[in-house]
């Protein structure tokens, strides 16, 4: 029998130095342990619920003030300091009530593309991540055609540094 497709995740991975994280450490020492609590818990809920965002409302404040031991009240200022630190974007929590971030998002990305799973990119108003119109190529001496990979997918395979490396590396060689 065919298993049942679903948005959410069954893992995701979570750095090493994810306490170690300036915007991580920032929600730490204004919120304790219940700060990181409620980080992890959200992070846990965003990537199982829908893979790459989760609506804040009402029902989900309460669940995540739960589960981080704290109140309503701190669970909204715990939000609120993630929002102002960049944690989640700002812009889509104001516009659809939702949190996620770019970050989130590369990451729901890459294991999506990694486990081979059939998938789209999201038509949601709030997905981040854009499918670029402009192509690299690798560079090619002779005339025969190389198979062009999307910006895209490129950034969700490789880390940041290497990519911008690449980058600057075939833009020399050319």
């Amino acid at each position: 029998m065919a298993r049942i497709s679903k948005p959410g995740l069954d893992y995701f991975p979570l750095d090493v130095n994810f306490l170690q994280d300036r915007k991580v450490r920032r929600i730490s020492c204004r919120h304790h342990a219940a700060g990181i609590a409620a980080l992890t818990s959200l992070l846990c809920l965003i990537y199982k619920e829908k893979g790459y965002y989760i609506l804040w409302n009402k029902d989900t404040l309460f669940d995540i003030a739960q589960e981080a031991c704290c109140g309503e009240e701190e669970m909204q200022a715990i939000i609120d300091d993630c929002l102002s630190v960049g944690l989640f974007d700002d812009l889509i929590y104001k516009e659809y009530g939702v949190l996620t971030s770019q970050a989130i998002q590369e990451q729901y990305h890459k294991i999506i593309t990694d486990s081979r799973r059939k998938y789209k990119l999201p038509l949601e108003h709030f997905w981040i991540i854009k499918e670029e119109s402009s192509e690299i190529e690798p560079e090619n001496t002779d005339d025969s055609s190389a198979n062009s990979v999307s910006y895209t997918h490129l950034r969700a395979h490789e880390t940041g540094r290497n990519l911008v490396c690449r980058l600057l590396l075939e833009k020399k060689n050319k």
